[in-house]
């Protein structure tokens, strides 16, 4: 079959996880996750479920917060939560996926898959030019 030919890592992954011959999609994107290295902050929809995945070093951003109406928005900069009038944001911490979906009484679920990594966190070089503006 033809996968085309884009040397595209978004690609990669995906192809990666579609080849993953897990059960469930929880322990795919887990296993996979684990063989990679490098910089994410992923927002990965899924069937009924959004995953939220920040890589283990920290050195893509990732958080997210529920607007009043309680739709889950999650983004790279915190000034883009607030300016949907989200205040009370939190961060996906390095290493740390999160499956988020609403039960069969329709609330929100957030599960930890796996808890975030305690070791040296750094940031892109980009951040230092973000962190720098009032807004991010």
């Amino acid at each position: 079959e033809d996968r085309g030919s884009s040397e595209s890592d978004t690609l990669k992954f995906v192809q990666e996880l579609e080849d993953a011959k897990d059960e469930n999609w929880d322990e795919r994107l887990v296993k996979t996750l684990e063989k990679k290295s490098g910089a994410w902050s992923l927002a990965i929809g899924v069937e009924n479920a959004m995953y939220l995945i920040r890589d283990p070093k920290g050195y893509r951003p990732l958080s997210y917060g529920l607007t009043e109406e309680g739709v889950l928005v999650t983004a790279s900069e915190t000034v883009a939560l607030e300016k949907m009038g989200i205040n009370n944001y939190l961060e996906v911490m390095p290493g740390q996926v999160l499956k988020v979906y609403a039960n069969q009484d329709n609330e929100l679920i957030i599960e930890e898959l796996v808890s975030p990594n305690d070791g040296e966190k750094k940031h892109c070089s980009f951040e230092n030019i973000y962190f720098k503006k009032d807004k991010s």
